[in-house]
């Protein structure tokens, strides 16, 4: 039986778990709903609908947004402390479906991230080819990770649904069990775009990218990889500390808002190089599509004044 202050905590956690995830989607609408001309014009009008820049976008702005509506606030789902529905096999069904969201979210803007580096250290030599492998293997290798810190964080969890109202009777689902394992839950993906930034900065200091003609396509890719690495930074630790710490309030808030952070993150990420590409050619040509974010280093080799291939 719950003492008062436990039933009290429980109900003010289902709360948070609400406001964090109607605020979480809302952002994600608002930024649809402001972006979505330049969408039209720099997605959809300039390029094939079979692009696969295209299907990462679509990925990342609708799937992602799909999935956050659809499992609904964090512990309960679209459940809202229902008597008849909010049972421990929903609790441990829904419990694993909004753990994984988070994990398949992230593949999309990784993939982004890793062709944006994939294009600055894009050469002939042994070196920057080892650089390339180096980073294709560590892309799977941090997935990997997740994949077997969340499968063995998932099977080992055990839920259960607890009455936290008697009249009328209202429930609620905790975990009445879980791995040790959680700690490392968020520590592969912030390895790996810790990784991912530094290896921007390292490119773009060595050829003084800011110095050079064209700035503004250079730029564009230092920014806003900083930006979404500090996006994805601030939320993913956060999610890490309460995760592992069982700080439930705030996971109930800031885990949809990570869900919402890497959706923004990706489908920006893709919308913004278009919008600067576009700019910089001043036509309609197919722009940023995997295979054609290439940096094309000139003579003398220090020289690397860049551009897109279309």
């Amino acid at each position: 039986m719950l003492t008062t202050l436990e039933t009290s905590s429980l109900i003010s956690r289902d709360q948070y778990a609400f406001y964090g995830w109607i605020s979480a989607c809302s952002w994600l609408v608002w930024d649809f709903i402001i972006s979505f001309d330049d969408e039209i014009v720099y997605i959809w009008r300039w390029s094939s609908l079979r692009n696969w820049c295209n299907v990462l976008y679509i990925y990342e702005r609708y799937i992602v947004l799909l999935m956050m509506l659809s499992m609904g606030p964090i512990w309960n789902g679209w459940t809202f402390a229902s008597t008849t529905s909010l049972t421990d096999t929903w609790c441990r069904g829904i419990g694993i479906y909004q753990s994984i969201i988070a994990l398949v979210s992230i593949l999309g803007t990784d993939i982004i991230l890793v062709l944006r580096v994939n294009a600055l250290y894009r050469c002939y030599s042994g070196a920057c080819q080892n650089i390339l492998r180096f980073l294709r293997v560590a892309f799977v290798a941090q997935f990997l990770a997740s994949i077997v810190t969340v499968s063995i964080v998932t099977h080992s969890r055990k839920y259960s649904r607890i009455l936290v109202l008697d009249d009328p009777p209202s429930y609620t689902c905790i975990s009445v069990e879980i791995s040790d394992l959680r700690s490392g839950n968020w520590i592969p993906s912030i390895l790996f775009e810790t990784m991912l930034v530094l290896m921007t900065l390292y490119q773009s200091l060595k050829h003084e990218f800011p110095k050079k003609q064209g700035q503004l396509f250079r730029l564009s890719i230092l920014v806003d990889g900083l930006t979404v690495y500090i996006l994805l930074l601030v939320t993913s630790i956060v999610c890490e500390v309460a995760w592992s710490r069982g700080k439930e309030d705030w996971i109930a808030v800031f885990y949809p808002w990570n869900i919402a952070a890497i959706s923004f993150s990706g489908s920006r990420l893709i919308l913004n190089m278009r919008k600067v590409s576009h700019g910089k050619t001043g036509s309609g040509v197919e722009l940023t599509t995997i295979g054609e974010i290439v940096f094309h280093q000139r003579t003398p080799p220090d020289d690397v004044e860049s551009s897109l291939t279309p």
